[in-house]
């Protein structure tokens, strides 16, 4: 598993998905799932905050060779199913990790899905993604947000960002997945808990679903918060989710 923080700030992104530290038990989600969990950290732009080149600048580093490479050490490290790798990413980490759909068999999004320009995959990928309707920095109707002057980005690591001010919104990427994935049918609508939608695609050769967070921030669903940064990122949403027991993975599988 690949978990991709938005900035350079990884035990930040490590603190948001909670996958690979311990919790209040001492209890870590990945072992629970018998998951290697790896949490590149990008170095592009200047400043406090540095980020994934997500616009191929020619001067930045070439962050699809470094995830390459940082796979192919993974493998050599530990034991690896490399048919079983899965992204996640938050933010600007969710759209680079969008990236990815050639060398992966599931992607999961937070707060930053996107539809990739001239992103035609080999085969179908599941796709997994969240998104709260009142996110102040990607917004779920596209662009950017009125937060995000607060990130105070040095003007290196915002020129690398530029194309963010014109993303489309996580419903119609989602849509564009889901036309990547085959599905036929129109997509299905409803309630999934308290202050949860979920539209999810039938008839695919690979799952495609987005739960809508109603009234949720730029946060992940679930987690605690982070103390600090509520001004910043808004309030995790009090929705409460009925996930309903399955396994994200191809058609078949």
């Amino acid at each position: 598993m690949v978990d991709f923080p938005a900035y350079s700030l990884g035990q930040l992104g490590e603190q948001f998905s909670g996958f690979s530290l311990p919790d209040a038990l001492g209890l870590v989600k990945a072992d629970d799932v018998g998951a290697v969990v790896v949490t590149p950290v990008p170095v592009n732009g200047a400043g406090g905050l540095l980020t994934w080149n997500i616009s191929d600048v020619p001067e930045w580093t070439d962050d699809q060779r470094y995830i390459i490479d940082v796979l192919a050490d993974g493998t050599k490290r530990v034991c690896i199913d490399r048919d079983r790798v899965l992204v996640m990413g938050f933010a600007i980490g969710a759209v680079m990790a969008s990236s990815f759909a050639d060398l992966v068999s599931a992607l999961v999004a937070v707060a930053g899905l996107h539809d990739p320009a001239g992103c035609e995959p080999s085969r179908p990928v599941p796709v997994l993604a969240f998104h709260g309707t009142a996110d102040p920095l990607l917004p779920f109707t596209g662009g950017v947000g009125p937060n995000v002057g607060m990130l105070q980005l040095s003007g290196e690591t915002a020129t690398g960002l530029v194309e963010m001010a014109t993303r489309p919104g996580t419903l119609q990427s989602a849509t564009a997945w889901a036309a990547r994935n085959g599905c036929v049918a129109e997509p299905v609508s409803g309630p999934v808990g308290i202050g949860v939608n979920l539209t999810s695609w039938s008839s695919c050769d690979a799952p495609t679903e987005l739960y809508t967070v109603d009234g949720g921030g730029h946060t992940w669903p679930g987690s605690i918060g982070t103390p600090g940064l509520a001004d910043l990122l808004s309030q995790v949403s009090a929705g409460r989710l009925h996930l309903r027991p399955r396994t994200l993975g191809r058609s078949g599988e």
